[in-house]
C-alpha cells in the first residue's frame, strides 16, 4: 500500500538512532585523534618532549623494521660527498627516514639553475653553501638530527680527514673513526675513483652513484656491483682509472642506468656563465660542459641510494635484479663468439670480414634492442642465447649492421641450419629504421 506501517516506521527510527549513536561514536574517537595531534603540536611549538616526539615520528619506520634495527639506522654515521640534485635527496631520506648522524661534503653553493632538482632549497638559498643549507632544512623536520657540514672539496691530500677524521673541519685533528656508510655522489672521474679506492682500502661500506643526467626513464635504474655494470660515461671513465690506477675492479656497489642517454652533453655559450663562476676555487674547474637534466631523474637516484643504504644497515631483504648476462665474462665470451663466427662466415662466403669491438657490441644489444632478439623479441635463455649477426648478409658485421639473435635463429639467418627466418615487410622496415638511426648516434 501506499500509507506506511507503524512497523516500517519504528524501523526507521531505530536505524536513524543507531547511526546517530554511531556518528557522535566517531566524532567523538576523530575528536581524541585531532586532540592528541594538537597536543603534539604544542609540545613541538614548546620545544617539549624530544624523545617522545620522534618516537611518534618515526612510528612508521620503526614498525617496518623493528626497534633493535632501527636503533642501529639511528646510531650510524654516514657520509655523503656531494650535495647536489642526488646527494640532497639522499641526505632529506636518510634523516627523514631516522638517521640521526650525517656529515655533508661538498665546496658548492646553491645556484637559480639547480633549482630543478635540489631537494629542499629555494630562491632565498641561491648563493649559499650547499651543505649549510640542506643542514638548516633537515633540521627543521629532525631537530635532534647531528649534522656535521664540511665546506671543501675532497681531493687526494684531505680526502682521509674529510671521511675518517672525528673533525673534518680541524686540520690539526688525528683522531679517527670510520663511518658506517658511504655515499658518492661525486660527478669527477679522478676525485671519484679516489673516494672509491679510500673506502676500500679502509673496508667501510660504500655505494657509488654514476650520472643521472641527460637520462629519463627510471626503469633502467639497477643496482649491481661496479664489476658488473656498463654503458655509464661517468662509470666507464671511473672504472678505468680505479683499474689502472688503484687495481681495483669489483667489490663496491653501484648505482647506475642502462638507458642510452637520449640528450647530449652541451658545450657552452657566449650566453653562459663563465666557467670560473662554477666554481669558488678559481683554479679548479670540475665543470666544462652542460648537463641537460630533469628534476624527477637525480631525486629517483637519491631515494634509491638511501634505500640502499637503510636497506644494508638494517639487514632488510634486498636483492637487486642480478645483471650476469652484463657482466665481464659474458661480453667476452660473446665477443669471442660472435668474431669467430664473422671470420668463419666470411671465409665461407669468400667476403670481406668484419668485426666488433666490446662497446660496439654493448651498443647493438643494450641500447638498441635491449637484450631482446630482432627477430622475435625473445630474451636469451640457458637453451638459446643471444649472438650478434649481419642484418644484410653480403655486407662486414659493423654497428650499422648487426642485430642480436638467438644462436638457434642466427643459424637459420645464415642459412647455415634450418628453415630461411620469415621475415615480414614491417620487421625488415623496423631494422632498417634502427640501424639507420645507429648511424647518427
Amino acid at each position: 500500500s501506499d500509507s506506511i506501517s507503524s512497523r516500517e516506521i519504528l524501523l526507521l527510527l531505530g536505524g536513524l538512532a543507531v547511526g546517530a549513536v554511531g556518528a557522535t561514536y566517531l566524532h567523538k574517537c576523530m575528536g581524541s585523534r585531532v586532540s592528541e595531534r594538537v597536543q603534539q603540536g604544542k609540545k613541538v611549538i614548546a620545544g617539549e618532549g624530544e624523545e617522545e616526539l620522534q618516537q611518534e615520528q618515526f612510528k612508521r619506520n620503526i614498525q617496518f623494521v623493528g626497534e633493535d634495527e632501527f636503533a642501529k639506522l639511528a646510531n650510524a654515521k654516514i657520509v655523503i660527498v656531494g650535495i647536489g640534485g642526488t646527494g640532497s635527496h639522499a641526505a632529506h631520506l636518510l634523516a627523514r627516514t631516522g638517521v640521526q648522524h650525517l656529515r655533508l661534503i661538498d665546496l658548492d653553493q646553491v645556484s637559480l639553475s639547480s633549482l630543478n632538482r635540489h631537494a629542499v632549497a629555494t630562491r632565498e638559498d641561491v648563493g649559499k653553501s650547499k651543505v649549510e643549507v640542506m643542514k638548516e632544512h633537515l633540521l627543521k623536520t629532525v631537530p635532534a638530527l647531528e649534522c656535521e657540514c664540511v665546506r671543501d672539496i675532497l681531493t687526494q691530500d684531505n680526502g682521509r680527514r674529510l671521511i675518517l677524521s672525528t673533525d673534518p673541519n680541524d686540520l690539526e685533528c688525528l683522531t679517527e673513526s670510520k663511518p658506517d656508510f658511504v655515499v658518492d655522489c661525486i660527478d669527477n672521474v679522478e676525485t671519484k675513483a679516489f673516494l672509491l679506492s679510500l673506502c676500500k682500502a679502509e673496508n667501510v661500506p660504500v655505494i657509488t652513484s654514476c650520472g643521472a643526467g641527460c637520462r629519463c626513464d627510471p626503469t633502467k635504474l639497477t643496482i649491481c656491483d661496479i664489476s658488473e655494470a656498463a654503458g655509464d660515461p661517468l662509470l666507464k671513465a671511473t672504472k678505468q682509472v680505479l683499474g689502472k690506477t688503484y687495481k681495483i675492479r669489483k667489490g663496491i656497489a653501484c648505482l647506475y642506468s642502462s638507458e642510452k642517454p637520449p640528450r647530449k652533453l652541451l658545450p657552452f655559450t657566449e650566453n653562459e656563465e663563465d666557467i670560473s663562476e662554477y666554481s669558488t676555487l678559481p683554479d679548479i674547474h670540475m665543470r666544462v660542459r652542460i648537463v641537460p637534466v630533469l628534476g624527477p631523474m637525480p631525486a629517483i637516484w637519491g631515494n634509491a641510494l638511501a634505500m640502499y643504504v637503510i636497506n644494508t644497515i638494517c639487514n632488510q631483504p634486498f636483492t637487486p635484479q642480478p645483471v650476469e648476462s652484463r657482466g665481464r665474462k659474458y661480453w667476452d665470451n660473446l665477443m669471442n663468439k660472435v668474431n669467430a663466427a664473422e671470420t668463419k662466415f666470411a671465409s665461407t662466403r669468400n667476403v670481406e670480414c668484419g668485426n666488433l669491438n666490446k662497446d660496439e657490441a654493448f651498443f647493438v644489444v643494450e641500447y638498441l634492442w635491449n637484450y631482446l632478439s630482432a627477430f622475435s623479441g625473445i630474451a636469451s635463455s640457458q637453451r638459446d642465447g643471444l649472438t650478434i649477426a649481419r642484418w644484410d648478409i653480403e655486407k662486414p658485421l659493423s654497428v650499422d649492421n648487426a642485430i642480436p639473435l638467438l644462436v638457434s635463429e642466427a643459424a637459420r639467418h645464415y642459412g647455415t641450419k634450418g628453415k630461411p627466418l620469415p621475415w615480414t615487410e614491417q620487421k625488415q622496415r623496423e631494422i632498417e629504421r634502427i640501424l639507420a638511426n645507429s648511424k647518427q648516434e
